[in-house]
């Protein structure tokens, strides 16, 4: 038990024995005495229904104490709880012979008589010595709890300001709150034991010191669980690569860009663009837009800009009297896909802001405020659509917090540069919010962003002293250097030369200066450094060209091959990719007769290799940082997708040598010559992130690129990935977790892998290859992104005889199961529920799912639409045609035919209302039929929503949808005499005679159906049967066979 639910209990305990020691004090005052003025009147039944309260309160103790340790505190407290249970039955009992037998209603008179006719004073000095050993005891140990209790939370908060340190969080003020907290709880500690020193055997009379123990000790664990929270949010915001790009980034040359927060005057004319940046941090709003050619030291600009302390001075005089907050992203094309989307963007923006406000969290993210941390629901991942909604709330002129956003490389965002132009331009036309923005020169950005010239820096024009004095520090130093300028006159020309001829991009300086450092090394005097120097293309793709030229021929096919291999990868590869690459060019099967043994234990030997081998392929275009390999600068990865260089490359590769295959071979490798553990499984199809699930997935991913192809490209996947599956069920696997299994690991994943063709093919060669999943393969397809993406695999298996409402048992909690089938799965995946049941809100798969046919695929197959659907514990149940029918709100113009279609597939089949009752407040309320509740509601919802800025629904769709809805109540019998009123208040009385006319004809086509029914069965099946069943003559066994 816990040290605070003990404390609990000791609270109660304490409680009744100063009750029961008060009592005892008039029962031993009134035998002495016949004078009652000291006594103290309560009425008699207030005493026994006290009683009452102890008596049960200190059972349920008893219940909560159940079999401890006999030492232990807890066995210590269930005897004290004990001994108070025993004599509070003893008052009980006194005081309900009290209550039967005195006249007079008050304690004092009652108990006057008892003791003048029953009670003995040895009973009475009996049962207070009793109540004192008990409170001493209870006093020793109440300290002895609390002092357990500090030493627990003590190590708490530390481990929780370890956490809280590692992501920087402000949380200093809550930490001082708990160590203040503490001291109380020590100095109240320090009051109990006095008393029990002071008092000797006299009795306390007030629990007071107790009860102010328990709130704060209460108090600290409120506050302790709202720093974890505040922690435990942030972490689901926090991904590892955040601050990857950033630390990536260069530092500043020391010296350059100090003129962007120059707090002096510019002294000069034509400097006024420098002050651009400062006047804006200082005063300005919206965005300022910095862009520059590409090399031009954007991103190493930004990067000093947002962590400048200076930077933070300035923004103080925009957010007076609050302090500002930064928060800055920078995105990469190379990067993870977190690094160059716009869910990448908006957590770590909203990972910065709750960083240094994290008592926003409890306003803005309340739901995953009052969520159990312990429960996936709290760490659930986040969607686009509730990040923005946070970042929303945080930017909303009821939370006063200034924020100002730094964002580099806008142009390496993985979407639509419009749609993420239009989005920053929105918020940063909140008051409290404003951008500083850098990306390349291209047309969507200068339309956005460019009209206001006061708030546009183009960096290349203002770095001309930057270079210059970068330049004279690279150079200059060089011990060879001095030696020249001492025989000649023209360094200073040559230095100028350089910063002329570089236009402001400095990648292009950094390439040219290593060069004439190389020069100087080989004792080039000045005539040769500028004949070295006219001779270096002026524009960095040229460059990177007569870079290329100086590779050995001999090594022309690996630094082609190296190369590709590096462009085709998604993010920066580790150094074992080239390891395990340059192997493939003296055996392109390699990774089949790989073996663990091959891996070099020293990595630092690893390292120097690759690093070689890179410098000798590449000449630099590479670079080797940590363990991983990424390109010199972006334009590198930029010039080598142009197509004269793509070709070039291309032609200079071995012709065996495909870069997506080479990257598949070097992940299946690694999973055979590395120890690996299958991850841990959550549910059947849902792993932790491991090493062995990226390299999978990775091939699983490269395979899906050549799925659909009839090429020796997808056979030689296919073969790759039948070696992987094998390796996987062999003995390669180090660890294989519980509830895991080597071959349902493979498969899970490549049923979530877009390898429809290939699923194919292994369940024509074997019939039984998805049969030992635990889940409905239907259901594992959908634990990974939205369905939408999985169209053609959720075909196949559809096609195969895979049931949509197969069920399934979902475990909750470790006693708890749920029932699911694949269709409820997927509904509980597109649409959101209310607590009544009676209205939908479009969760983001909907519409892809909708527009890809996956809703039309599953009731094609049978899908049932009374369906009960189950999405979290404490939510209600809904049903599957409901859901979908209040969706309709939300669905967008270009949408509707393809809605109308899925509702009618519904309607049609079957939609019923026997099971359906609604819940919430009201349900208690409900006396009508479901039907009625169901359809008045839904035309409320149209009446009300038409008005709401939030919908845009078309009254004609509704139109449309209503007729369905009045077809489906004519077949399924419901009546509509209560809900007419509601159409009419809806659509008004032209459209109510409009569906009840569909209604009126509905119902004379189900009786003209009925009729046709009846006469068919008399006229035809009845003498059928009744031939049959004379079973006389060939023909009526003919007609009855």
């Amino acid at each position: 038990m816990d040290a605070l639910s003990a404390l609990s209990i000791a609270g109660t305990v304490t409680q009744f024995v100063s009750f029961a020691g008060d009592l005892i004090s008039q029962a031993s005052e009134l035998r002495g005495s016949a004078n009652s003025a000291t006594a103290e009147v309560q009425n008699i039944d207030t005493v026994y229904a006290t009683l009452l309260g102890f008596s049960f309160g200190l059972r349920n103790a008893e219940k909560d104490l159940s079999e401890p340790d006999a030492n232990s505190q807890e066995g210590r407290l269930l005897g004290l709880v004990a001994e108070c249970q025993r004599d509070c039955d003893k008052l009980l009992e006194i005081t309900r012979t009290l209550k039967s037998e005195g006249e007079q209603k008050t304690w004092h008179h009652c108990l006057r008589k008892a003791i003048e006719s029953a009670w003995k004073l040895p009973e009475i000095r009996l049962l207070d010595e009793q109540l004192q050993r008990t409170q001493l005891t209870l006093v020793l140990l109440v300290c002895s709890i609390s002092s357990e209790f500090q030493h627990l939370q003590q190590e708490r908060i530390a481990r929780l300001q370890k956490d809280g340190g590692l992501n920087r969080l402000n949380q200093d003020r809550q930490f001082a709150e708990l160590r203040q907290i503490l001291q109380s709880i020590q100095s109240q500690v320090a009051n109990l034991k006095l008393v029990d020193i002071c008092q000797g055997t006299q009795r306390i009379r007030y629990p007071s010191h107790v009860i102010e123990l328990e709130r704060q000790m209460h108090s600290l664990c409120l506050n302790a669980n709202d720093i974890q929270k505040q922690q435990a949010i942030l972490d689901t915001l926090n991904f590892d690569s955040r601050i990857v790009r950033h630390q990536a980034i260069p530092e500043a040359h020391s010296g350059t860009f100090q003129w962007a927060l120059a707090t002096d005057e510019p002294d000069k004319e034509g400097r006024e663009d420098e002050a651009k940046l400062l006047q804006w941090l200082q005063r300005g709003q919206g965005i300022f837009w910095v862009t520059g050619r590409a090399g031009s030291g954007k991103s190493t600009f930004m990067k000093h800009i947002a962590g400048s302390p200076k930077t933070r001075a300035a923004l103080k005089q925009w957010s007076s009297p609050s302090e500002p907050v930064i928060s800055s992203h920078y995105f990469w094309i190379f990067g993870t896909p977190m690094q160059k989307s716009k869910e990448g963007l908006l957590r770590t923006l909203l990972f910065e802001i709750f960083r240094q406000y994290p008592a926003l969290l409890k306003v803005v993210c309340l739901d995953r405020w009052d969520s159990d941390f312990s429960s996936s629901a709290a760490a659930k991942p986040w969607s686009t659509a509730e990040l923005r909604h946070a970042l929303d709330l945080v930017t909303s002129a009821e939370i006063d917090v200034k924020v100002c956003f730094f964002i580099d490389g806008l142009d390496e965002y993985n979407g639509d540069h419009l749609e993420v132009s239009d989005e920053l331009l929105r918020l940063s036309k909140l008051k409290n919010i404003k951008c500083c923005i850098s990306s390349r020169p291209w047309n969507v950005f200068n339309d956005a962003f460019g009209q206001d010239r006061s708030q546009h820096l183009c960096l290349h024009n203002l770095t001309k002293r930057d270079i210059r004095h970068y330049v004279h520090d690279r150079l200059t130093p060089h011990p060879r250097w001095q030696r020249l300028v001492d025989h000649a006159v023209y360094d200073s020309h040559l230095i100028e030369y350089i910063t002329e001829k570089s236009k402001g991009v400095f990648l292009w300086v950094a390439l040219v200066t290593d060069r004439l450092r190389n020069g100087l090394t080989n004792d080039d005097d000045l005539s040769d450094l500028s004949n070295r120097l006219a001779g270096f293309p002026s524009d960095l793709e040229s460059f990177f060209d007569h870079i290329l030229q100086g590779v050995e021929p001999f090594y022309h096919e690996k630094m082609a091959g190296t190369l590709r291999l590096a462009r085709a990868a998604e993010k920066p590869l580790g150094i074992l990719f080239y390891e395990f690459h340059d192997a493939e060019y003296r055996d392109n099967e390699y990774f089949l007769r790989v073996k663990r043994s091959q891996l070099d234990r020293e990595p630092e030997t690893v390292q120097d290799r690759v690093q070689r081998r890179l410098d000798a392929y590449c000449k630099g275009l590479l670079e080797v940082h940590d363990d991983r390999v990424e390109f010199l600068h972006r334009t590198v990865a930029d010039y080598l997708s142009i197509p004269d260089v793509s070709e070039r490359l291309c032609m200079q590769s071995p012709e065996w040598f495909h870069p997506e295959l080479s990257l598949a071979k070097v992940h299946l490798t690694l999973t055979k010559i590395i120890p690996l553990a299958i991850p841990y499984r959550r549910y059947p199809g849902s792993y932790d992130r491991s090493p062995l699930d990226e390299h999978l997935r990775a091939v699983l991913a490269l395979a899906s690129l050549y799925d659909a192809d009839k090429s020796a490209v997808r056979d030689k996947f296919r073969r790759l990935l039948y070696d992987m599956e094998l390796s996987l069920t062999a003995d390669s696997v180090s660890y294989i977790p519980p509830h895991a299994s080597k071959s349902l690991y493979f498969r899970e994943r490549l049923l979530q892998s877009r390898l429809p063709k290939y699923l194919e093919k292994m369940l024509l060669e074997n019939t039984e290859y998805l049969k030992s999943f635990d889940w409905p393969p239907l259901a594992v397809v959908m634990e990974e992104g939205c369905p939408s993406q999985h169209v053609e695999t959720i075909k196949l298996l559809l096609n195969h005889g895979h049931k949509p409402n197969k069920k399934f048992n979902v475990l909750v909690s470790d006693d708890v199961t749920r029932k699911k089938t694949p269709w409820t799965v997927l509904l509980s995946l597109v649409v959101r529920q209310t607590r009544d049941g009676l209205a939908s809100r479009l969760l983001p798969y909907f519409v892809p799912c909708l527009r890809a046919g996956i809703l039309d695929l599953f009731l094609e197959h049978g899908a049932d639409a009374n369906a009960s659907v189950y999405r979290t514990e404490g939510q209600p149940h809904t049903t599957a045609w409901i859901d979908i029918l209040f969706a309709c709100f939300e669905i967008g113009k270009q949408d509707e035919e393809r809605y109308l279609h899925v509702l009618s597939q519904l309607l049609q089949g079957d939609a019923s209302v026997d099971e359906v009752i609604p819940v919430g407040p009201e349900s208690a309320t409900y006396i009508e039929p479901a039907s009625e509740t169901i359809l008045k509601r839904f035309f409320q919802l149209e009446r009300v929503l038409a008005y709401s800025s939030d919908y845009e629904f078309s009254s004609d769709f509704v139109i449309r949808i209503s007729e369905c809805l009045v077809r489906r109540a004519c077949w399924a019998r419901w009546s509509l005499d209560a809900v007419w009123p509601e159409v009419e208040q809806a659509f008004g009385d032209t459209k109510l005679r409009h569906l009840k006319s569909i209604y009126h004809a509905e119902c004379d086509l189900r009786r003209r159906d009925r009729k046709f029914s009846q006469m068919v069965r008399e006229n035809i099946c009845v003498p059928l049967f009744q031939v049959r069943k004379r079973k006389s003559g060939g023909v009526a066994r003919y007609l009855c066979s």
